[in-house]
């Protein structure tokens, strides 16, 4: 009788078949994440752009840059009470003007808006423009200090944004004073492109607009590389930053960097100290986070850039602008230093 063919797979051959999908598999899904983290970079990479021309236009209508954030006088207005940001003052050039013309950005008080439930609905709509798609904030930002306020005691979560001013290589600078202290600022040069109710123009950038930061990102959160627990930078708020009443600098840091970031930690901060955390730059993308230059390109910057450092990771002298990062933040140090 002829011999019947055998049909199928013995266990062995099944088995080979499984480690050879599986080692394919395992080779294949991290160029997939990969492919995936190049892609949503070059989508930030064009947010910051985007942005950074948004500025460009508003510079050439008003002949100045938009002010960090607003330090508005109207009547009723409290101390406390938050105050618009760059982000919203350059709404109708991401086109976002009918935003604009309902929020009445700049003639009016951000707080009653907080409290119109049509205006906060609108305020708590997310704009894809301001935000990475990497980071990992929640569409409302609910970090303590990233929430809006009016004179009442409540706090307000609004849309996040992944993106800040630089504002100084130390503490965020207010008003010609650094982090709310009592002097006001004798070095000159460690001054970024965002302050309150300073409106800086081309002309005020001596070191160049090539040389010199004007966007950069932050993170939503960053996992404590002492202890393995979870820090919350809190990325940034689109719209606005609330001003407390009390003057400290982790105050200032915390509150008024929902709108502008330094170098007061290195790039990537990675310890546990949320005050630091707060006001530096940041981003989920390996290795690094992407800048707007002033001259409207797009950098991306390691966290290995010569930064003035202690082992706190922190900038050791915010008086001195004395490393490539600083330099880099600083639009009129007059250092020469060579771009990264």
């Amino acid at each position: 009788m002829p011999r019947r063919s055998r049909i199928g797979f013995t266990l062995v051959e099944l088995l080979v078949v499984i480690a050879i999908i599986g080692i394919l598999v395992g080779l294949l899904l991290p160029a997939v994440q990969a492919a995936r983290e190049a892609a949503r970079r070059m989508q930030c990479s064009n947010n910051l752009k985007n942005v950074a021309l948004a500025c460009h236009n508003y510079h050439d209508t008003y002949k100045t840059f938009p002010a960090g954030w607003v330090n508005q006088t109207l009547p009723t207005m409290t101390t406390s009470e938050s105050k618009w940001a760059w982000s919203a003052l350059i709404l109708p050039f991401v086109e976002q003007a009918p935003l604009h013309d309902q929020l009445n950005v700049g003639g009016s008080r951000i707080g009653a808006n907080l409290t119109n439930t049509t205006t906060l609905a609108m305020m708590r709509v997310p704009i894809s423009t301001f935000k990475c798609p990497s980071d990992v904030a929640p569409d409302l930002n609910s970090e303590t200090y990233r929430k809006l306020k009016n004179s009442a005691p409540a706090d307000i979560d609004v849309a996040s944004c992944s993106y800040v001013g630089t504002n100084s290589v130390g503490d965020v600078i207010i008003v010609g004073k650094l982090g709310g202290a009592t002097g006001t600022i004798s070095a000159s040069g460690h001054q970024g492109l965002f302050l309150e109710n300073t409106s800086v123009s081309f002309r005020d950038i001596i070191d160049g607009t090539s040389n010199t930061l004007m966007f950069g990102e932050r993170r939503w959160q960053h996992k404590n590389s002492t202890n393995n627990t979870f820090v919350i930078d809190g990325a940034a708020t689109l719209f606005g930053v609330q001003q407390t009443a009390t003057g400290s600098i982790p105050n200032y840091n915390q509150w008024l960097s929902s709108a502008v970031g330094t170098s007061r930690g290195r790039i990537n901060y990675g310890l546990g100290v949320a005050n630091v955390a707060n006001a530096s730059f940041s981003s989920y993308h390996p290795g690094g986070a992407q800048f707007a230059l002033a001259d409207g390109s797009v950098k991306f910057v390691t966290e290995t850039v010569e930064f003035s450092t202690n082992a706190a990771q922190e900038n050791a002298d915010a008086s001195l602008v004395d490393s490539v990062y600083e330099k880099m933040i600083a639009r009129d140090d007059g250092q020469p230093f060579q771009m990264p």
